[in-house]
C-alpha cells in the first residue's frame, strides 16, 4: 500500500490494488431548506398513503415514463405512495430517471440531468442534499447516471463512462475509492452498468453483459453468489438491467423485458414475489426501468461469534500429527476460521461450521490460537488449545 495524491484536490490518499481510500471528515449537514406551500399540502397525503393499513417498508419504487416515481407492493402490486415529477429538479428524463433510497436517513437520491445527484425528504417532500458533478468521474450521462447506495456505511457506487465504479461518501460528498473495470465480468457497459449492495453481508450484485447477475465480496473481491442468465425471467436485456437488494427478505428485486418486476433468492435461487406488469403504471419500458425499495434498515450485528473447540483444550500425545475440531456459535453469518501455530502466521481454515486445524507437532509444546469472524467483522476472544507431545 502507498501514498498518492488525489489530481484535482492534492488530497493524501492511501492506494492499494482493490482501490483508493483515505480518512474521511464529518461534514456539517445541509440546513433543513424550506417548505412551500405544495409540499405542505402534499406531504400529509403522501404520509397517508405510507400508513393507509399498507407496510410501508416493503414498496418498490420505480420511474414512470411521466418522470413521476410511482410505489408497488411486492405481491399483489397494490399502489403505494408517489412522489410528483415537479418535486424534481432538472429537465423530465421520463422513466429514464435513476433513484434509490437511502433508510438510514430516510431519502431518495435520484439522478440529475445536469449531471448532479439530488435527493428528496421522504419524511415531508421536501429537497434533501446534493452532490455536485463535479464529484463525479468520466463524462456528464446527466439523468443516466447509474449509482446504488450501502446506508450502513454511507457509501454511494456510481457507474462511470471508463467501466470502473466510484465510491463516493454520502457525508462527505468526496470520492473515497475507485473499484476498477476488471472486477467486473462481460463486456464494457461504461456508465449504463447497473449494481446493488448487499450491505448486510458487503457484497456488490451487477448485471452482466451475458445476462446473468453477478456479485463480488468488497472487501476481499472473493466472487459471491451468482444468478445463471436461465434463472433471470424475460428476454435478455444483459447489463442494462436494473435491480435493488432488500436485506430483510434476502432478495434480489429486477425488472424484466415484459415489464414486470420480478425476485429471486441470490443464493438458494428460489423465486419469490413479483408484480405484474398492469401493476407497473406510467409506460412500459421494459429492464431498463430504475427501481429502488423503502426496506428498513438493518441494524449492525455488534455480536462477536464463539469458537468451540471438540474435546480437550490441553492435549497429551505422543503422535506427530493431530486434527483439532470444532464449530461456531453465531447467529449470522461466520466468513472465517483463523488460526496461528505457535508464532507463526495467521491461517484460514477450509470451513467455518465444521472447521478441522491440523497441527504438526514439531515442539515439545505446541499452542494453537483460534478466532472467527461473521459477516459484520465482529472477531471472536481467541481460544487457544495447549499441546503436549510426550
Amino acid at each position: 500500500m502507498r501514498n498518492a495524491q488525489d489530481m484535482r484536490s492534492n488530497r493524501p490518499f492511501l492506494t492499494s490494488e482493490y482501490g483508493i481510500v483515505y480518512d474521511l471528515q464529518m461534514i456539517t449537514p445541509l440546513p433543513f431548506p424550506p417548505v412551500s406551500a405544495f409540499r405542505r399540502l402534499i406531504a400529509p397525503i403522501f404520509l397517508l398513503a405510507l400508513s393507509a393499513g399498507l407496510n410501508a417498508k416493503t414498496f418498490i419504487y420505480y420511474a414512470a415514463a411521466t418522470s413521476d416515481v410511482k410505489s408497488a407492493k411486492p405481491g399483489n402490486g397494490a399502489a403505494g405512495p408517489t412522489i410528483p415529477s415537479n418535486l424534481f429538479k432538472g429537465a423530465s428524463p421520463g422513466a429514464a430517471r435513476n433513484i434509490q433510497i437511502d433508510p438510514d436517513s430516510n431519502l431518495l437520491w435520484y439522478s440529475n440531468t445536469s449531471g448532479f445527484l439530488n435527493s428528496i425528504r421522504l419524511s415531508n417532500l421536501s429537497p434533501g442534499p446534493s452532490i455536485s458533478s463535479a464529484v463525479f468521474r468520466g463524462a456528464n450521462p446527466g439523468g443516466d447516471r447509474h449509482f446504488s447506495i450501502d446506508p450502513r456505511r454511507q457509501l454511494l457506487y456510481a457507474s462511470t463512462t471508463d467501466n470502473s465504479v466510484q465510491i463516493i461518501s454520502l457525508k462527505a460528498k468526496t470520492e473515497v475509492g475507485i473499484i476498477i473495470s476488471t472486477r467486473f465480468h462481460g463486456g464494457a457497459v461504461g456508465g449504463l452498468r447497473h449494481t446493488t449492495v448487499d450491505y448486510v453481508n458487503n457484497i456488490m450484485y451487477y448485471a452482466s453483459t451475458d445476462n446473468s447477475i453477478r456479485s463480488f465480496h468488497l472487501d476481499t473481491f472473493k466472487t459471491g453468489p451468482m444468478i445463471p442468465s436461465n434463472k433471470v425471467k424475460g428476454a435478455v436485456s444483459g447489463a442494462f438491467r436494473h435491480l435493488i437488494y432488500d436485506p430483510n427478505t434476502r432478495l434480489l428485486h429486477y425488472v424484466t423485458s415484459g415489464n414486470t418486476i420480478e425476485s429471486i433468492n441470490p443464493v438458494t435461487l428460489v423465486a419469490g414475489p413479483s408484480i405484474a406488469s398492469n401493476k407497473v403504471l406510467g409506460g412500459a419500458t421494459g429492464a431498463g426501468r430504475p427501481i429502488t425499495i423503502d426496506a428498513p434498515l438493518v441494524k449492525a450485528d455488534k455480536k462477536a461469534p464463539k469458537v468451540i473447540v471438540k474435546g480437550k483444550k490441553k492435549i497429551k500425545t505422543s503422535k506427530k500429527r493431530i486434527n483439532i475440531r470444532g464449530t461456531v456459535k453465531e447467529k449470522n453469518k461466520v466468513t472465517s476460521v483463523t488460526y496461528k501455530i505457535n508464532s507463526g502466521k495467521l491461517k484460514t481454515a477450509k470451513k467455518t461450521k465444521n472447521w478441522k486445524i491440523p497441527v504438526k507437532l514439531k515442539k515439545k509444546v505446541t499452542k494453537v490460537t483460534i478466532f472467527a469472524t461473521d459477516n459484520s467483522g465482529n472477531r471472536s476472544r481467541p481460544v487457544k488449545v495447549k499441546i503436549t507431545r510426550k
